[in-house]
């Protein structure tokens, strides 16, 4: 969104260069709240910089999503959204469904017509486009911009 692109490029520019764990570790927790951050995003941010070991994360590419969703949540601040995004954004693994997200809900409800959708009816819209489902979110979510 917008906001987070804000935000980043702020944190970007508070350190002249691009972000890693090492260069949040640097901040304290109001300069972080500075760029628009709540304190509880600034607060988990730095815990995850603090936490973070490039080893522990490399296995994400390899393993299932269910397990590398596990993995992330387990992580203080990161929840399931989260993670997914993370699986579709950073890792781009093209099989991700996420069936919590209010843009991918609205999204599916505008090309099939409906006006409710249960989980369940997500999930079975879904199933088709496996193992391709991180595309078909992303047709939801532009589906929105129509």
């Amino acid at each position: 969104t917008k906001a987070t692109s804000t935000i980043r490029q702020r944190l970007v520019d508070m350190t002249g260069q691009e972000l890693n764990p090492q260069r949040i570790k640097a901040f304290k927790l109001e300069e972080l709240r500075s760029v628009g951050l709540s304190r509880n995003k600034a607060d988990y941010i730095l815990k995850l910089a603090h936490q973070f070991d490039a080893e522990s994360f490399n296995h994400l590419h390899d393993i299932e999503n269910d397990d590398a969703i596990k993995f992330l949540t387990s992580f203080s601040g990161i929840g399931e959204w989260t993670a997914q995004m993370f699986l579709m954004f950073s890792l781009g693994k093209l099989d991700v469904l996420p069936i919590n997200d209010v843009g991918v809900r609205n999204g599916i409800k505008i090309i099939y017509g409906l006006e409710t959708l249960t989980d369940d009816e997500l999930i079975e819209i879904a199933n088709p486009w496996r193992p391709y489902r991180s595309i078909g979110a992303w047709y939801t979510w532009r589906a929105l911009e129509l």
